[in-house]
């Protein structure tokens, strides 16, 4: 029997249901021109310690006290712009919260009636309006060369009796075709759908950790907690989820008092809060810090203060509450390619096959064959070097046969490139990419030939996939409309379209791009582990670990690096440290010998952010020993067929036999 240890949760839970059948009727009157009768009820109260909740701003006031129905103009909450030096590139405009009438959620969130139905299950009241925060951010950023100008609308729905986020609609565009992500809450986390323009791509359920939250719109629920816990001093943790990034994190704030900092031209008492951030799924330990104030008075955030183990304060980014009117006066950010020690003597044997063996967890998904040559000047640009990988990959009915050349100059640097191939995943299509790097220029052309998916193979469109009309195959692919303006689709109109979607017709498509790019940028492509162990020879890895204090301190080195395939460039930090090396077992002496045997110092170089997440295992001289890349949740691993690897691997085996059977017993032992 559901909630039979807990008869008031089931009367909560079968009231709660009843609510949902007079929200469906009344929505069906509201469609007949009947008006909408608003309550104006009183949010229950404040998350618990144990489990901290995030909250609002206006979280413990009523839905009717002073909040204005939507509808009305628009009245911003707070101006902030992100400095870096003093270049302001970012700027943010959040608004006043207001009242939302839940049948306007059902019209615009897909599905919302689900997220009602959750919030019954769990014993939630179900308000009759929610509330709605709105967020807009512009940025502009010169990256290697290219200009880009990103905007982004966000839209979060908020219960006002928890303060928790349950849906949200998430806009982003750089110029080009907009991406729209509308999320809402779920039995097991967030129900996500995917737009490209008006068309939806995907649909999927993210599972959410234990206790885990969507991040607030604002970060203002740090000071908003904390002045409803004045009797915690420690600090505290949350787990959420990021939209943006369809990522979980780890937030911990520390409390530090008060201090009066200068802000737009006056003084301002203000609550201060150490804030750390961990990626829940990262396999580094990888955090980033920010300080943040709180106007003691408003509440508000008025100044944070994001800052690395590796970034000069001077170099830091600030960001700062400003006047509504300055919001225009944002710069382009030039991030330019950094200088790079130089490359350590070539490792590899030129002219000889490298195998590096491709696994996802515990899966062979095939192998990447790599050849390394000299290659002398010619009219295509100066001597270097020249390689040729090939992938072969097979795994559950996915497939993919490519081949690619890439030439370097001696500083490893990309002077063209070329990669052809065949794939199969939902359709079988032929690709070929070809590209000329010069004059601090990008030359890329990009072909792809798609057959027609099988019926069943669209996860995003099930019931609508098929061969479909040929008509149209020669129009331009989204990516080649320039100027396509952010702007909402209409939901309705998308689910009456009855045409099978784009990734179900076979077309071809090609496209060239010629963009800026500056010299000193690395080139890199999806499974080719040569562009990353010819940028790893750049790195400086040191002969030997250090010891006593500085045994495990860290090295930073930035790099440039240009996703070909994204067409995305971005700096990169690795941080590279010394390999942790195994304790000799003092019990089994053939162990210890083999572990003795392991004496090459080996370092691991790991970067994060959303350009190419990744750890390299090195030798002292450079050789790229294995590489491991993050996909969404999911890693792939690529192992260089060597004697180090296998001597591991043997080691590991007989340390797992040493452990013996884990005996597993129930939790009351």
């Amino acid at each position: 029997m559901p909630n039979a240890e807990n008869p008031a949760g089931a009367t909560r839970a079968t009231h709660a249901r009843s609510q949902i059948l007079w929200i469906s009727i009344a929505c069906v009157a509201l469609l007949a021109g009947i008006g909408w009768l608003v309550s104006g009820t009183r949010p229950a109260g404040t998350p618990t310690d144990n489990q901290p909740s995030p909250g609002t701003t206006d979280a413990t006031k009523p839905p009717g006290e002073d909040i204005p129905l939507e509808g009305e103009a628009r009245q911003i909450l707070a101006c902030y712009h992100t400095r870096r030096g003093s270049t302001p590139f970012q700027v943010m405009t959040a608004y006043k919260q207001v009242r939302v009438p839940v049948e306007r959620l059902l019209e615009r969130v897909p599905d919302f009636i689900e997220t009602l139905s959750v919030m019954a299950d769990r014993g939630q009241r179900l308000p009759r309006e929610f509330l709605r925060v709105d967020q807009e951010m512009e940025k502009t950023i010169d990256t290697l060369g290219e200009k880009r100008r990103n905007m982004a609308s966000y839209t979060a729905y908020i219960d006002p009796y928890t303060g928790e986020v349950i849906a949200y609609d998430l806009a982003l565009t750089e110029g080009g075709v907009p991406q729209r992500f509308i999320g809402r809450l779920s039995k097991t986390g967030i129900m996500l759908r995917v737009y490209q323009g008006g068309e939806q791509t995907d649909q999927n359920e993210i599972t959410f950790p234990t206790n885990t939250h969507v991040l607030p719109p604002r970060m203002d629920f740090i000071r908003i907690w904390f002045q409803r816990h004045p009797e915690i001093k420690e600090p505290v943790r949350w787990s959420l989820f990021i939209p943006e990034a369809s990522t979980f994190v780890g937030l911990v704030a520390r409390p530090l008092g008060t201090e009066t900092i200068p802000v737009q031209g006056r003084k301002v008492d203000c609550a201060r809060y150490d804030v750390e951030v961990r990626s829940t799924q990262a396999r580094e330990d990888v955090v980033s810090y920010q300080r943040m104030w709180f106007d003691l008075r408003e509440g508000v955030m008025v100044k944070r203060l994001d800052y690395e183990e590796d970034v000069q304060p001077d170099d830091a980014r600030v960001t700062e509450r400003i006047a509504p009117e300055d919001r225009e006066a944002i710069q382009y950010l030039a991030l330019r390619p950094p200088e790079l020690p130089e490359a350590k003597p070539f490792p590899y044997p030129l002219d000889r096959d490298l195998v590096y063996h491709v696994k996802a967890r515990d899966k062979k998904l095939g192998k990447v064959r790599v050849r390394f040559s000299r290659q002398d000047a010619d009219n295509l640009g100066p001597g270097g070097y020249v390689s040729i990988g090939q992938v072969l990959l097979d795994a559950q009915g996915s497939t993919r046969n490519e081949t690619a050349v890439t030439r370097m100059d001696n500083r490893f640097l990309p002077v063209a490139y070329r990669a052809e191939g065949d794939e199969e995943v939902e359709t079988k299509a032929k690709y070929r990419i070809e590209a000329l790097f010069a004059g601090g220029h990008a030359k890329i052309e990009f072909f792809r030939d798609i057959q027609a998916a099988v019926e069943g193979a669209s996860p995003a469109n099930p019931e609508r996939v098929g061969p479909g009309p040929q008509a149209g195959d020669d129009d331009p692919e989204p990516a080649q409309i320039p100027g396509v303006p952010l702007r909402l689709v209409s939901l309705k109109r998308a689910e009456e379209n009855v045409e099978p979607p784009l990734a179900a017709r076979a077309r071809k498509v090609q496209h060239a791009l010629d963009r800026p790019l500056d010299e000193g940028t690395f080139l890199y492509d999806f499974h080719r582990v040569e562009h990353l162990a010819l940028l790893a020879l750049r790195l400086p890895v040191p002969n030997k670990a250090p010891e006593g204090k500085d045994q495990a301190a860290l090295i930073y080195q930035r790099a440039a690096m240009y996703s070909i395939r994204r067409n995305l460039g971005g700096i990169l930090t690795f941080r590279i440290r010394p390999e942790p090396k195994p304790e000799a077992p003092k019990d089994d002496p053939d162990l210890a010998e083999d572990l003795e045997e392991e004496s090459e110092q080996l370092w691991i170089a790991h970067t994060g952010g959303a350009l190419l997440p990744c750890q390299m295992l090195l030798t002292s001289d450079g050789r790229l020993l294995q590489l491991t890349c993050s996909y969404g949740s999911g890693e792939v691993t690529y192992t260089l067929d060597d004697p180090i690897m296998h001597r591991r691997e043997r080691n590991a085996q007989k340390r797992r036999g040493q452990e013996g059977p884990t005996l597993l017993r129930p939790p009351w032992f």
